[in-house]
């Protein structure tokens, strides 16, 4: 069954962040609070979202896999509000098909994944070019030069995301 509803992020006293989908996040808030006998507050919340339990999954895998989950499951991580935030963004454009896998800044990951730290990619000949004379007037290598340029790209865009 296809759920629209908004997403949040809730934050409790001890700073673990839940993040779930409500269609009235107060009323989950209040819920919530009864259930656990605590004070919640709600950091965040999106517009109304189409699919929201679809991604809301995806938001959980997302901070799962930077091994941000507190406990084997659940909707609690120990993940600063920022990263919830842009868990859900990458979840909400990995479901529309605009993003294929997440793009985590450094920050966000406690360790690399074997691996991580390199990957290949085609260039066509003369963006290769360009890239390249952009380099050389930065004095850097060409690799040393994307790295900066991704890495720029993505901190601006956590920090102002597409709508």
């Amino acid at each position: 069954m296809k759920t629209n509803a908004h997403l949040y992020v809730m934050k409790s006293p001890n700073g673990t962040i839940k993040l779930g989908h409500s269609k009235q996040p107060n009323v989950r808030r209040r819920q919530i609070e009864l259930q656990l006998n605590t004070t919640l507050k709600v950091i965040h919340v999106t517009e109304i979202i189409l699919n929201a339990e679809r991604v809301e999954r995806l938001a959980h895998r997302l901070l799962a896999v930077a091994k941000k989950r507190v406990g084997e499951q659940g909707e609690w991580f120990s993940a600063s509000v920022d990263e919830a935030i842009a868990s859900i963004e990458q979840a909400i454009r990995i479901a529309n098909g605009e993003l294929d896998e997440p793009v985590w800044p450094k920050r966000f990951t406690d360790r690399p994944t074997p691996g991580s730290n390199t990957f290949s990619m085609r260039l066509d000949p003369d963006l290769k070019q360009r890239l390249q004379a952009l380099a050389d007037a930065d004095r850097r290598s060409l690799t040393n030069y994307i790295e900066l340029v991704l890495e720029r790209h993505v901190r601006d865009w956590v920090r102002h995301p597409a709508t």
